[in-house]
């Protein structure tokens, strides 16, 4: 709680099969990759910053075989790839901003069952993308900055900002 990880040729914080775990308020800047979570379930990440992790196979996180966790009020900002999904499972994504990142979400196709929702996209060169046309996530209640359209209740089409850091 509370760190700031800073510099690392790779990872800012790695673990693996590492259940029911949390960490909060921490900030991971110019890292090769902010944080990678891989084979673990019950992992709650909040509050968090993730910011200028870039390069080639850079990401402010890198989540692999998740299952059942919750990443929440957590600010991503000019990263390569914000989040990066791969096996990943009935977790929720809520109440992020996800500001100036080349890629907000890249979702991969053996992701299901997870739900983003309240979440900020925002000036991010590409929102969400995926590697197939059949998507099992759930997108719920988010503000898409690129959205010019109007809802079918014609109200709000933001979800509440979470506070900025």
């Amino acid at each position: 709680m509370r760190n700031w990880s800073e510099g690392n040729i790779r990872y800012g914080l790695h673990f693996m099969f590492s259940h029911n775990d949390t960490y909060e308020h921490n900030t991971f800047f110019r890292n090769g990759a902010g944080v990678a979570v891989m084979y673990t379930r019950n992992v709650t990440m909040r509050y968090n910053t993730f910011a200028e992790n870039s390069g080639g196979a850079a990401y402010g996180i890198l989540l692999k075989d998740i299952q059942s966790s919750l990443i929440s009020d957590n600010q991503f900002r000019n990263n390569t790839t914000a989040v990066f999904m791969e096996g990943c499972t009935r977790s929720t994504i809520e109440r992020n901003v996800f500001r100036e990142n080349g890629w907000a979400a890249k979702v991969q196709a053996s992701c299901d069952n997870n739900v983003f929702r309240y979440n900020n996209f925002m000036a991010n060169t590409f929102d969400i993308a995926t590697n197939n046309q059949l998507v099992l996530n759930t997108f719920d209640s988010n503000y898409w900055d690129k959205y010019e359209g109007y809802d079918l209740d014609r109200e709000t089409r933001w979800a509440t900002c979470p506070t900025t850091r």
